[in-house]
């Protein structure tokens, strides 16, 4: 069943009033100047200002609904290849570099159930977990570099003390101090278990019934 857009009446009106007004111009011209129709031209610039009222804030949505499902659809990519090759193979990337759904999604109230919304909502919050985790991944990577790095001047420090542990402790703290001292121990294993949970508890919303609304309201394709 085809819908009727609320604006589309308005434009009807619009549009039969003025094909009318030619008429009149060109076989009643004395009716242009009446007040009737003065006042029915007011009437109809109202109607108009709501026209564009309302035709601006569909667009709008439309617009946003596009930016939501691209954010949407990149995730679930990102989600199917750490799936697939692992988390650390994708290191560099976000699933969500930008988060328009949670500065748009008041457009969409009247269109989506409660479930609907919590179910975007739960998405957005797993890949914000994910993202999270991987940040936490990648911190893991450079304070292992880091440890490493250390360990081989320690052991230079060592081999040039010749057996002399007073100048070998000397040499090693004078190094310590010259180097950035980390202010907290990181757990390696808690993102991962982390990003585990996550991708088993998620669900994609480009195949679900919410997805098939926002791409209507997109007026996009599967």
């Amino acid at each position: 069943m085809t819908t009727i857009k609320p604006y589309r009446p308005i434009l009807y009106v619009i549009i039969i009033f003025v094909l009318i007004s030619i008429c009149f111009f060109i076989f009643y011209p004395a009716v242009i100047n009446s007040n009737l129709y003065t006042a029915i031209a007011a009437f109809l610039v109202g109607l108009f200002a709501i026209f564009l009222y309302i035709k601006q804030k569909e667009d709008q949505k439309r617009d946003v609904a596009n930016l939501i499902i691209a954010e949407i659809r990149q995730a679930e990519r990102l989600i199917n290849q750490f799936k697939k090759d692992g988390v650390t193979n994708s290191i560099s990337y976000k699933l969500l570099p930008t988060n328009n759904w949670i500065k748009y999604n008041y457009l969409f109230i009247k269109d989506l159930d409660q479930d609907e919304i919590e179910q975007i909502n739960n998405f957005y919050n797993h890949c914000f977990i994910l993202d999270k985790a991987i940040d936490q991944i990648s911190i893991s990577h450079e304070l292992e570099n880091k440890s490493r790095a250390i360990h081989h001047f320690i052991s230079l420090i060592a081999k040039e003390s010749l057996g002399n542990e007073q100048v070998f402790n000397t040499n090693r703290d004078n190094f310590l101090g010259l180097i950035q001292k980390d202010k907290f121990v990181f757990m390696p294993d808690a993102p991962t278990k982390a990003i585990a949970q996550a991708l088993s508890n998620i669900s994609f919303i480009t195949t679900s019934t919410v997805g098939a609304k926002l791409k209507k309201i997109a007026r996009i394709g599967a």
